[in-house]
């Protein structure tokens, strides 16, 4: 009998623990309207998937101290999910970008050499002063960047799928690491410098080396703040808005760390 009991509060754990098992969707976005994608779109996407959580690109600056928006936005992610909340008012929404995202940019010198950086490889590349290897390079990632912008006029399938997620992959790769390459050989960018919010002088160089690093230390913990929620909530079905240029990243992190702690599913499955 003893045995019987130990059987059943072993079947009943394994139950227990499936039973709690979380479902997160990430739904890559384009923020702003478009013809073929808005907040429309989107809230129709949620009342399809039905989700219990909701989970912004934004950290919590952006909420009261009830989770509800501070202020207006003209952003597709937000207008859908107030009115999702509106019809569905026992859904949770929640934050989970990196805290203080915007000042640390500014901090690192990120958010003020990022334009500056960007119009001056342009003129470099227009003037015919890189070298043949960095003009190639250039010349992909702009190919690169048309062929992945492209899909945000389509409907949210068009960026929501595999395909897509490896262009995005390799046009990333080529911002942070070709474009990198680029960047550091060119003396220029070495000499000119600009203002961080702390007073430290950064060269351009310098601003978008810490641009790169921050790709990958933003999306990596956007990730672990996804999987904090599953942890926190089990057994919910959480959707995950983000930029779909970010979709791939976010992915491939969780998937590292989901296994068997949660399942991953698309919008449209």
């Amino acid at each position: 009998m003893k045995l019987v009991f130990k059987i059943a509060a072993i079947f009943g754990i394994v139950f227990s623990s499936f039973a709690q098992k979380s479902e997160i969707i990430v739904i890559g976005n384009v923020h702003t309207p478009m013809d073929r994608y808005n907040a429309d779109s989107l809230y129709n996407i949620m009342e399809k998937v039905k989700p219990d959580i909701i989970l912004h690109e934004i950290d919590h600056t952006f909420f009261t101290k009830d989770f509800k928006f501070k202020a207006p936005s003209k952003e597709n992610e937000q207008n859908a999910s107030e009115r999702y909340l509106a019809k569905h008012p026992e859904v949770l929404i929640r934050p989970f970008e990196f805290e203080g995202r915007n000042e640390y940019r500014r901090e690192k010198g990120i958010k003020q050499s990022e334009s500056p950086t960007m119009r001056i490889l342009d003129s470099l590349y227009s003037s015919g002063k890189l070298t043949e290897k960095q003009r190639t390079i250039v010349s992909e990632y702009r190919r690169l960047t048309d062929q992945l912008n492209s899909f945000g006029y389509l409907s949210a399938i068009n960026f929501n799928n595999p395909k897509t997620d490896s262009i995005s992959k390799i046009r990333q790769y080529y911002q942070h690491h070709e474009i990198r390459k680029v960047i550091n050989e060119q003396k220029i960018f070495s000499e000119i410098k600009v203002t961080t919010t702390t007073g430290k002088k950064v060269s351009l160089k310098e601003g978008y080396n810490e641009f790169c690093d921050f790709w990958d230390l933003r999306n990596k913990t956007m990730a672990k703040n996804i999987i904090a929620y599953t942890k926190k909530y089990p057994g919910k079905k959480i959707i995950v808005l983000t930029g779909y240029y970010h979709r791939y990243y976010l992915l491939e992190e969780l998937k590292k760390a989901g296994k068997k702690k949660f399942e991953i599913k698309e919008f449209y499955e």
